[in-house]
């Protein structure tokens, strides 16, 4: 992600097919897709963690981030690592 305000993230998945590449969450497996929305149940946990709203990437981007996910340095590897504080149930 390129420095997205979050409003143009929201309007981006409005309209696009998702996968969420983050840690598995309560009603949220990892690699889960979406055509446009997510549930309401997934919004909360965007609302709540901006790195699963992060980690929430259009089809095009998800080769790229799924192999950055394990790359130290990299932006996906921080949000991964920042998500999955926030899947054991600590803040970021």
């Amino acid at each position: 992600m390129s420095g997205q305000s979050r409003k143009s993230k929201s309007k981006q998945i409005e309209k696009e097919t998702l996968v969420y590449c983050g840690p598995t969450l309560k009603g949220l497996p990892a690699f889960s897709i979406y055509k446009s929305q997510p549930p309401a149940h997934v919004q909360e946990h965007m609302k709540k963690s901006p790195a699963v709203r992060e980690l929430m990437v259009n089809s095009e981007e998800f080769k790229q981030v799924k192999q950055n996910l394990t790359v130290p340095g990299t932006k996906e590897y921080q949000f991964y690592r920042s998500a999955l504080k926030y899947a054991e149930g600590g803040t970021e």
